[in-house]
């Protein structure tokens, strides 16, 4: 796979869970067994414009040669972004604050830990 592909890829996930978090908040985390009070919806919405934002990142600089040094910074944050995401909702699920369908964060995040580790550390 391209890195074009890859941030295409990580830009348009992204950007479809940070929509889902800004725009139905209490809809998108019911389905992960949360319920949101009003403080929570402010977390998610603050939450969901941060994906938004990091989503819109890869999207535009997908066409970026690989060989910029801007790349590395980047993917090496995606990195640290996916690892803690990915323990996070670990210890989300294991303590019973996610029901079972936060597994498919844990994939989401492993995915993009493996793929953005490959590309930050893949030699030239």
């Amino acid at each position: 796979m391209k890195l074009s592909t890859y941030a295409f890829i990580l830009g348009i996930v992204g950007i479809l869970y940070g929509l889902g978090l800004l725009c139905i908040p209490v809809k998108f985390t019911e389905n992960y067994g949360v319920v949101l009070d009003a403080a929570g919806v402010s977390v998610a919405r603050g939450w969901g414009i941060a994906l938004c934002s990091l989503g819109l990142i890869y999207f535009l600089n997908r066409n970026i040669p690989a060989s910029d040094n801007s790349w590395k910074g980047l993917l090496l944050s995606s990195v640290l972004f996916n690892l803690a995401g990915l323990i996070m909702t670990i210890m989300n699920i294991t303590s019973g604050l996610l029901n079972s369908m936060g597994w498919s964060t844990v994939v989401v995040n492993l995915l993009f830990f493996c793929g953005s580790a490959y590309f930050a550390f893949k030699k030239k």
